[in-house]
């Protein structure tokens, strides 16, 4: 009753909602970015004569890999010479994003913390080498869940502010990570979960123990294995956004390239169902083979389709693929999904005994009726986003409003002299 083997109609239900958003014209831009026979070109023609006008959100995710793919191969023209400033401004931020990252692993290091980078602060220096071919986000870390507190400590100390999350609430098996701000605006993802969608105790033991080492900016650290680098990109890339996170795909086809032979799928599979994502890394699969005619073997996807998915995770890999602003019922599934894979084993009392827990770490309040009035304006915006009378853009305003008020209280609770020093240290690693 409550698992069911065999997906896919689900698959295929959820597929349909996430390639409404790959037009013809993103699917070209992908297939010439990262297609490096003649179908790259040929791509990259019927490209250039679609592409009038600004840049799709999507696409400037891919512009920089696209403008580097077309330098490498030698392709010269107006159209290329306008791909090139994004490259050029994925470089420069990727050069501070190093130093930002070289700062804080110096200081988590100091406490005797270990570390793991993640997604584009392994993915550029480990994978793409050149800074300029892929877009940069923040810096993301990974620290054993016993000393994420610790963690969290330190970058406090160093002048790093929470957006939008209260340290004394936030419970790991119900979270993966906390977003940080520095008085500069440098953002910083602290992860006590590689995977956001399993946050269960332990979790992340096989990731440690198969993780290899690295160095971002002359620090010594750790990233992923390639096998677990490639899952790692398939489920985060199986989300829905506001901009549909089109730039996974790059990842997984330069993790593929570079790895090769060194990608385990046999790992693959048993990763997948030890985390849970089975289905993320069907549809990512499928979906990479589809567009890009990327070889997977056969039996990873019959063996991946074979697993056995829970009602709860099929409930949670719906939800994470569709729009659920405005859509109460939709949220609800997602925090549920949560609730339950974070209290797995604890059994109906043990539960009900963890909600409050939940709660708090979910709406960041600690008394019930702050709880309650958080949950009723919750619910009240949610109605007034699906009536039309609020835009969704309304929670980007949000967390816009949480990232800003964080930066001016590191700005407040840093001393110039500090501002001074971390200044250098970004302009120490653009050269």
């Amino acid at each position: 009753m409550g698992n069911v083997a065999g997906t896919p109609g689900i698959v295929k239900h959820i597929e349909y909602i996430f390639w409404q958003a790959m037009t013809p014209r993103l699917q070209l831009m992908l297939r010439a970015a990262l297609l490096e026979d003649a179908r790259g070109f040929e791509a990259w023609q019927a490209w250039n004569l679609l592409a009038q006008g600004d840049l799709t959100p999507e696409e400037h995710q891919l512009a920089p890999t696209l403008a580097r793919a077309l330098l490498r191969r030698a392709v010269h023209g107006p159209a290329v010479a306008a791909l090139q400033p994004y490259a050029t401004n994925a470089w420069l931020a990727n050069q501070v994003n190093r130093g930002v990252a070289a700062t804080a692993l110096r200081q988590l290091h100091a406490t005797g913390i270990e570390t793991m980078v993640l997604k584009g602060t392994a993915l550029v220096p480990a994978y793409y080498g050149d800074p300029g071919a892929r877009r940069a986000g923040d810096v993301d870390v990974l620290v054993p869940e016993a000393g994420f507190r610790d963690a969290w400590d330190r970058l406090d100390a160093a002048g790093w502010r929470p957006v939008g999350t209260d340290v004394q609430q936030f419970d790991p098996r119900f979270g993966h990570a906390v977003q940080l701000v520095d008085g500069a605006g440098h953002g910083f993802d602290l992860h006590c979960h590689a995977l956001f969608v399993s946050c269960e105790r332990g979790a992340d033991t096989m990731f440690w123990d198969a993780a290899v080492p690295l160095e971002v900016g002359g620090v010594p650290t750790a990233m992923l294995c390639p096998t677990d680098q490639l899952l790692h990109v398939c489920v985060h890339g199986q989300t829905w956004q506001v901009v549909a996170p089109v730039r996974w795909f790059a990842d997984a086809v330069i993790i593929l390239r570079r790895a090769g032979v060194t990608i385990d799928w046999r790992r693959f599979v048993e990763v997948a169902r030890a985390r849970r994502v089975t289905l993320c890394c069907i549809d990512a699969l499928d979906t990479l083979q589809r567009v890009l005619d990327v070889a997977v073997p056969d039996d990873v996807l019959s063996a991946l389709r074979a697993t056995t998915v829970s009602v709860t995770d099929r409930m949670l890999f719906r939800v994470l693929r569709v729009d659920s602003h405005g859509r109460p019922l939709l949220r609800m599934q997602w925090h549920w999904a949560r609730f339950l894979r974070g209290t797995e084993g604890l059994g109906p009392a043990g539960r009900l005994g963890q909600l409050p827990v939940f709660l708090q770490a979910w709406l960041g309040e600690n008394s019930w009726t702050r709880i309650a009035v958080r949950l009723l304006y919750l619910a009240g915006r949610s109605v007034a986003i699906r009536l039309g009378v609020v835009s969704r853009e309304v929670v980007s305003q949000e967390l816009l409003q949480h990232y800003a008020r964080a930066s001016v209280a590191a700005q407040s609770s840093t001393t110039p002299k500090r501002r001074t020093q971390a200044a250098k240290v970004a302009s120490r690693h653009i050269v």
